[in-house]
This record gives C-alpha cells, structure tokens and sequence, in this order.
C-alpha cells in the first residue's frame, strides 16, 4: 500500500483538486468513452490502442517511417554486396530494430495520449517540450536495443524478459517528465505481474503485423537478402536504398501499432499499480463539495 501511494505521488504531475490530468472542467465532470472503467481486459486494452491507431494513422505511419529509414538503411548499405559484412549488419539491424522501436514509441506517445485522454483516460499530462526529451529518448533507445538486442542473441528469453520489462519505459519517459534512469524505474515497477497481459498483446499484435514483420526478417538473413540483390540486378547503393525504404515502410507500420497498444497499456496499469482513478474521483468529490 505504501508503495503505491509513493508511486501515485510521483505520477501526478497536476496540482490536487485540479482537473483530471489535464482534461478541462467541462469535460472531467461527464462521463466520458473511458471514464468509470477501473481495469481494462487485454481485449479493451487492443481496442483502444486499435483505435488510437486509426484515428491518427497517417501521422503516426509517417513519424514511425522517419524514424524506422536512417536505421535500416545505415546496415543495408553495411552488407549489400559484401559477405563479409553480413554478420555485423544483422547484428547492427536487430540493435537498430529495438532502438527504432523505442524511438517509435516516445515520439508518437503524446500524440497518442492527448487521445486517448479526450477518451477518458487518466494519462498525466507532461508540461515539459517533448524537444527537451530527445536526449533521453536516443539514450533510452540505445540502452533498450543494445539490451533486448544483446538478448535475443544470446538467448531468447533474456530477450524476451528485458522487452517485457522495458516496454513502458518510452512513454513513461515522455508523459511523467522524468530523467531517463526514471522512466526505466517506473517501467520496472509498473510491469510488475503483468506478464501475461503484455504476452496477450504482443500475441495480438503479432497476428495483425505478424506477416509483415516475418516477411521483413525472413529478408535480414544474410543468405536470402543476398540472393534477392543478385536478383534485383540492382547496384549495391540502389538496392539499400529501396530496400532500406520498403522495409521501412511496413515496419512503421508494426511500430506505431506497438506504441498505440503500450501507451493504452500504461493507462491500464496507471488505474492498476497506481490508483490514479481513486485519486480522481477524490478530486472529483472534493470539487462537488465545494460547489455544495
């Protein structure tokens, strides 16, 4: 009990008695899509991240397609035409991957929360510039991809379990105006016993991106991707380029699904491991007794 009032005290970033973070007075005292719901199922959960994904998809596809091109075309240009390059370029592309990711995440997660909060969703509302995180959110994309990347070659749970415990750790770090060794903390304890949920969802996800997703790995083998270069017919810079950019594309794609489904994850462990809805509907009773 003590550790979730700390922890709430460290989430709210609004003065007490305020508005529900950052929604107007208006709008905190009507219900809302969201309002009154006390835990989300998995099911809930991919619906909402499903719909934050539709309503800003061309957006959020073009800021995941920025992001996702420098990284995949840096390794491309590594290998292509060069066997003895390969095993650098796929290790340097799954690093790059799970920075990508990372970076993904935290850029399009305000967009996504500002959302997800005309919804009902009790997601803080950060009063730093989201230019004043790129910092941390580059050195949070490293420390993550370098990790899960590292883990994931080594051996496949390591990997797996770093992910798990480091999947909130991007959005925390944009929407509670902390440092980045904040984000990771918080990504720490609000992933507590939560396992089975986030493997739901990365389970849903992979269903819906999972062909995309696999088609792109299947061409990160050195021995395929070369084949399909000598195919092409194409000079080594050319075929970089175009892969580099195709690829990038329908992992976008794959990216911004992920971070719409993790930011609407962290609101569900906000209410969960938090108690941020307690802490609203205080707010709200004590705005009512004023008023009586």
């Amino acid at each position: 009990m003590a550790a979730r009032v700390e922890s709430t005290r460290e989430l709210r970033r609004v003065p007490f008695g305020a508005p529900s973070e950052g929604l107007s007075p208006e709008r905190d005292s009507h219900s809302t899509e969201l309002r009154g719901e006390t835990h989300l199922g998995m099911a809930q959960i991919f619906d909402l991240g499903i719909r934050g994904l539709r309503d800003e998809f061309g957006w959020l596809l073009l800021v995941s397609a920025m992001v996702w091109f420098p990284l995949r075309l840096v390794p491309t240009l590594l290998s292509s035409g060069n066997a003895e390059n390969d095993l650098a370029a796929t290790v340097l592309l799954t690093i790059n991957n799970g920075i990508a990711q990372t970076v993904t995440t935290a850029l399009l997660a305000r967009r996504l929360a500002a959302g997800y909060r005309e919804r009902g969703a009790l997601i803080p509302k950060p009063q730093r510039l989201l230019v004043a995180c790129l910092p941390g959110i580059v050195g949070l994309g490293l420390v993550t991809g370098i990790a899960t990347g590292i883990g994931m070659c080594m051996l496949l749970i390591p990997g797996i379990y770093l992910s798990f415990k480091l999947s909130l750790a991007p959005t925390i770090l944009v929407l509670e105006d902390g440092s980045m060794g904040d984000a990771i903390r918080r990504s720490l304890h609000l992933t507590t016993s939560s396992f089975w949920r986030w493997a739901g969802l990365m389970l849903s996800m992979l269903v819906l991106a999972g062909p995309i997703s696999s088609g792109i790995g299947v061409l990160e083998q050195p021995v395929v991707r070369q084949e399909v270069y000598e195919w092409s017919g194409l000079s080594a810079p050319a075929f970089a380029w175009i892969y580099a950019a195709l690829s990038s594309v329908l992992l976008a794609f794959a990216a911004a699904l992920t971070a719409a489904v993790m930011t609407a994850y962290y609101f569900d462990l906000l209410v969960r491991r938090d108690g941020v809805d307690l802490a609203q509907q205080l707010r709200q009773l004590r705005a009512r007794s004023a008023d009586a």
